[in-house]
């Protein structure tokens, strides 16, 4: 798979949480990336509507959603300007790499047990690779749609209903 990205092929690896992101460890440490096999949590910069510390939200306000080709698109119309990650692990690439989502400080890894952190890592960043060829995410809930709680309407992935401003 390595020598078919670096001869111009492309990879889209998606890779969810504990305990599914060891699965693709091996494929990932081909290009370098090191994923963390936990769950990410920030109690800072969450979805405060779905009050779930693992539904991070990067903004380019905040300078945690960077300017890249994949955040730009290819025109005005494509521009993304927020991502919620809905729970995942974090990933650390190689040197060349570029963090197109970053964490804040305040984002840690941990083990959940009962959906509370038992325990705590270091921080890492979710990131592009090289020259867009290969782009990892930590998480199928993204480029999806599912409404995967509905009894307590919890809906993530692309059928996510952009919130309302508050006032």
């Amino acid at each position: 798979m390595r020598d078919w990205v670096k001869g111009g092929g492309h990879l889209l690896l998606i890779a969810d949480h504990a305990p599914m992101g060891s699965a693709n460890q091996i494929l990932a440490e081909r290009f370098g990336v090191n994923m963390s096999k936990m769950f990410t949590v920030d109690n800072q910069n969450y979805d405060k509507e779905s009050n779930n510390q693992g539904f991070i939200v990067y903004t380019r306000e905040s300078g945690r959603l960077a300017d890249h080709p994949i955040t730009r698109g290819r025109n005005d119309s494509e521009r993304v300007n927020k991502i919620i990650a809905f729970t995942g692990q974090s990933l650390k690439g190689p040197p060349d790499s570029v963090a197109f989502m970053k964490l804040a400080d305040s984002a840690v890894d941990a083990c959940l047990v009962n959906n509370n952190p038992a325990s705590r890592r270091g921080r890492r960043h979710r990131h592009a690779f090289g020259k867009d060829r290969v782009v990892l995410t930590k998480s199928h809930a993204m480029p999806v749609a599912r409404n995967c709680r509905p009894m307590q309407n919890v809906v993530t992935g692309m059928h996510r209903p952009q919130s309302q401003p508050t006032s």
